[in-house]
């Protein structure tokens, strides 16, 4: 018996999560069409699963990639089995990815890795950015020098700083064929933000520049970027 069950995103062989509607057939299997239930649930996608089980105790579970502590809030009534775990994997987003073949009673949870964040700091006052995820700002304290470093291989096409209160000056770094650019920043006046914008043989850099207003405001030494 064969029955049309809309669901999000579903691939062929299970369940698959996501934003867009499709509609699946599939094989009804005797917990599907039979039972539903009421379920009220508040913690980690792990601990849902486990309930889940309980429920069908023939259900095969396996976990892939390193468990997150995804959290999950389940209040449904009259819900079949695969309500309960499209509910799970909306919840679970683009923490978890939940695939289920009804054919099998098999369920197979992806945990994904956390995502990078896209500026990171360093104890030494360093700076590193994920190209294009995030706007670039170097904080660098008055008459003093800080540095933003490009990619190796990279060559300065043009160079343009809105304030003539900031120096800034490439330096080349290492030798020949493994030198990268580094360029030197200058702040002349406290207090001034103003924008760089650096043109390249690879892309174009827009890097807000600010400066202290005194020695004892925080600055960052070096800039950097991830690509």
């Amino acid at each position: 018996m064969w029955t049309r069950i809309a669901v999000r995103s579903v691939e062929v062989r299970g369940m698959h999560v996501k934003s867009l509607w499709f509609v699946m057939l599939m094989l009804l299997a005797p917990w599907t069409v039979a039972k539903s239930l009421d379920i009220s649930y508040r913690g980690s996608l792990a601990g849902a699963l486990e309930a889940v089980r309980q429920l069908d105790p023939e259900m095969k579970v396996s976990r892939l990639g390193s468990i997150r502590d995804v959290p999950v809030v389940l209040d449904l009534k009259q819900a079949s089995k695969i309500d309960v775990l499209t509910e799970m994997g909306r919840q679970a987003g683009d923490q978890a990815e939940l695939k289920y073949s009804v054919r099998s009673n098999q369920l197979t949870v992806v945990f994904k890795e956390a995502a990078k964040p896209a500026v990171e700091r360093g104890l030494d006052g360093s700076v590193r950015v994920r190209f294009g995820q995030a706007k670039p700002e170097l904080v660098c304290q008055t008459l003093d020098v800080c540095a933003i470093e490009l990619e190796r291989g990279e060559k300065i096409h043009r160079l343009d700083v809105g304030d003539s209160r900031w120096e800034v000056s490439p330096s080349l770094v290492g030798e020949k064929e493994t030198s990268s650019l580094v360029l030197i920043v200058r702040p002349q006046a406290q207090q001034s933000r103003t924008r760089l914008l650096v043109s390249t043989n690879r892309r174009v850099y827009a890097i807000t520049l600010r400066s202290t207003a005194s020695a004892d405001d925080a600055s960052d030494t070096r800039l950097s970027f991830l690509y």
